[in-house]
């Protein structure tokens, strides 16, 4: 990815968004974070969030009143040696990483001024494109919209499932996605990024177990 020159003159991020690649789109002037598989990111009116999402979920909450939005994008921990003896605190790993990874989300959204109860999200990703990974996203549509249901945050829009990859973009401001379903991958980076990435998540399932 290109990385424009007025990308060295944003202020550095401070956690979590530390890890999150920024430029500024030539095109909209817009502050666009890039997310990949783990990440999240908190923006108002001036910035931008895109992704492309395979197995992963993308989950793009809004809050209109203050026009602050945020994604994250993630997998849940799912394998036969993370079962009922893994439970902590009453959840097992999948439930807790469920359960901390929206958590964050909501508390970085609360810290720009966002009001839990006036927040909509919006879901993307959970393809099968990668049947390793297919109970993983599975559980995770099923779990994130169990704590959605819970927390009584309505689900405005989604689309998920099916054998293709997507490219979000989403203007945390507004509310407003651009999707785009993609074809053929050119290469073997998306498929694997996320491979490696839920291979760290089934690692550190394990330790905390």
């Amino acid at each position: 990815m290109s990385t424009y020159s007025g990308a060295a003159s944003l202020p550095p991020l401070e956690p979590p968004y530390d890890r999150v690649i920024r430029y500024i789109d030539p095109h909209t002037g817009l502050v666009t974070a890039k997310l990949v598989p783990g990440q999240l990111f908190v923006g108002g009116s001036r910035d931008c969030i895109t992704t492309v999402v395979g197995s992963c979920l993308t989950v793009c909450m809004h809050d209109p009143l203050t026009r602050t939005g945020g994604m994250l994008q993630f997998l849940l921990p799912c394998a036969p040696g993370l079962a009922e003896s893994a439970r902590v605190g009453g959840l097992v790993p999948s439930e807790r990483h469920a359960f901390l990874a929206l958590e964050a989300l909501l508390g970085a959204l609360a810290a720009r001024g966002a009001r839990r109860s006036g927040l909509v999200a919006k879901l993307f990703g959970a393809a099968r494109v990668d049947p390793e990974l297919a109970e993983s996203s599975r559980e995770t549509l099923r779990q994130v919209r169990d704590y959605l249901r819970v927390e009584r945050i309505p689900e405005e829009a989604s689309d998920t499932g099916l054998l293709q990859a997507r490219k979000v973009v989403f203007h945390p401001g507004e509310g407003r996605v651009r999707l785009k379903k993609l074809g053929e991958l050119p290469n073997d980076t998306l498929p694997r990024r996320e491979r490696e990435y839920y291979g760290r998540v089934l690692a550190r399932a394990a330790l905390q177990g």
